[in-house]
């Protein structure tokens, strides 16, 4: 068994059937057959059931399938230990508004980039405070028009940077000017 091995099986569960999973990674039907029974057999217990209607995990698969991808997503770390570059998560925090939520999923669906690790909704003081801490990389706010000048007080008294995202909407993108203070609290009433 080799790590590709564990790729395929992975897009045998993904794709329901060793056929069209077979078309996606561009092999013949029966070598990934034979791929499968053979890891099957080394792994002494059955991934897959096979029925008329496709192909899917079994109570071990699931576990299988579980286990193979911790072991790749491993794999890709102690491979990128060589490129000097470490992924880190990205985590966005939001204020609590159905719209931002929505088109930001659109744009995550549009985007080929990775999705954030972690989305959190929070209100705007706790989406500065969030990026402030480091604990999200970005965060959105909205805001009425006749708080703007509270939440700009705010973001200069962080060291925050606001990017406007929407102009009619009052919606900004909250990022952190490098090298600002990073313990401040705002002296600001709510």
């Amino acid at each position: 068994m080799n790590f590709n091995h564990l790729e395929y099986a992975l897009a045998v569960a993904k794709h329901g059937s060793i056929s069209k999973a077979s078309q996606h990674l561009f092999m013949s039907q029966p070598y990934l057959s034979s791929m499968i029974r053979n890891l099957e057999a080394d792994m002494g217990y059955q991934i897959f059931d096979r029925t008329s209607s496709g192909i899917a995990p079994t109570k071990e698969g699931e576990q299988f399938m579980k286990s193979t991808r911790n072991i790749l997503l491993e794999l890709k770390k102690m491979k990128e230990l060589n490129s000097g570059e470490e992924e880190k998560p990205l985590n966005i925090s939001c204020y609590y508004a159905t719209f931002i939520m929505e088109l930001f999923l659109k744009f995550c669906n549009a985007s080929k980039d990775k999705l954030p690790d972690k989305i959190k909704e929070m209100g705007n003081v706790e989406v500065m405070e969030s990026v402030l801490s480091d604990e999200c990389a970005m965060g959105i706010v909205f805001y009425a028009q006749k708080r703007q000048d509270r939440y700009e007080a705010m973001a200069k008294e962080y060291g925050l940077y606001l990017k406007e995202l929407m102009e009619p909407m009052n919606t900004y993108a909250v990022l952190k000017i490098p090298e600002a203070a990073r313990n401040r609290r705002p002296s600001i009433a709510p």
